[in-house]
């Protein structure tokens, strides 16, 4: 299990083969009513999306789109074990 590590009130860094990675929620949707998160590899000091991984909010309109890791509504740590699994599957 890889340790995510709280860097802001809505964004968690973790490692995983000597890349770092954040996921982080934001405001997303119709009138930014829902939340989403999605994770970024860092390189430097740039942060890179790289994948949606699940809405913890609805914005009440059209929901998460076909695009995103977890369908539905999920919550944060179900959106970290997501990421973990993401990451692995691109590393490996």
């Amino acid at each position: 299990m890889t340790h995510f590590k709280k860097i802001g009130q809505n964004e968690f860094k973790f490692t995983y083969g000597g890349h770092k990675f954040i996921i982080s929620e934001k405001r997303v949707g119709v009138y930014g009513l829902g939340t989403c998160v999605s994770l970024y590899q860092l390189s430097g000091f740039k942060k890179e999306f790289l994948k949606c991984i699940g809405w913890t909010k609805s914005d009440n309109h059209g929901g998460p789109s076909k695009e995103v890791l977890l369908p539905g509504i999920v919550t944060m740590e179900q959106c970290k074990q997501g990421a973990e699994y993401y990451v692995i599957s691109l590393l490996n």
